[in-house]
């Protein structure tokens, strides 16, 4: 399987921000490689060519750039205003994938993912809700805004499942696991942050969050040029 170079650079970004971040005397290429990532997927993104749907690009290009906010002000996490700054923008930025997973799907005869499967619903209800039941005393007078993250990273993960068969099948298949990982990634960070420090958090937390992104905004560029 032919490897693009968009891959190699993201990666490589990926794994400098990952090394930069666990190894103290290479903390400043951390510093620089997190913000990196996701400017190079705002610049894939606009290097994608023109897309069916320019509304999809543009909140493809927002959540991103949401994303790149909310890496900044969370490189500062000493600081606890830094953090909420960091959850707000990566708030915002799931609001824009949200959008961008039912706004431009393809209309269909077929029965939506979540009237198929009610009991996702439930499963990420509850999940959240465990979640935030272990977190809440950890995060002190900010469980408020982790709640309300909580919900909309639900959401959001419901919303990338409904994309079934309103979007073409490995867009679906990129943004779902994206999603997921997604998921993954929030969870350990504020399990890490609220809870108890994980071993070896940058490997897990950085690299899910490095996978999730490049999965989803793969899967909405393949949409933004399906016919």
């Amino acid at each position: 399987m032919e490897v693009s170079w968009r891959t190699v650079i993201y990666f490589s970004l990926s794994i400098a921000c990952i090394v930069g971040a666990m190894v103290p005397d290479l903390y400043e290429m951390h510093i620089w490689s997190k913000p990196a990532l996701m400017i190079s997927l705002l610049i894939f993104i606009l290097l994608s060519g023109k897309w069916q749907k320019p509304g999809l690009k543009l909140l493809s290009l927002l959540a991103v750039a949401f994303s790149l906010l909310g890496d900044v002000f969370l490189i500062q996490d000493s600081d606890s205003s830094f953090f909420l700054f960091g959850l707000g923008a990566f708030l915002i930025a799931h609001i824009c994938y949200i959008i961008a997973f039912i706004a431009f799907k393809k209309k269909t005869l077929d029965i939506p993912f979540l009237k198929r499967h009610p009991w996702s619903v439930f499963l990420a209800s509850g999940y959240a809700g465990l979640l935030f039941t272990k977190l809440k005393e950890g995060a002190g007078h900010m469980s408020g805004a982790v709640l309300i993250y909580a919900v909309v990273l639900s959401v959001m993960l419901l919303m990338a499942l409904n994309r079934e068969k309103r979007v073409g099948p490995k867009s679906f298949r990129w943004v779902m696991i994206g999603a997921l990982f997604f998921v993954a990634s929030d969870s350990l960070l504020a399990w890490n942050r609220f809870v108890t420090d994980l071993e070896w958090s940058p490997i897990y937390i950085l690299g899910t969050y490095a996978i999730a992104q490049y999965l989803i905004v793969n899967g909405l560029i393949m949409e933004g040029r399906e016919d």
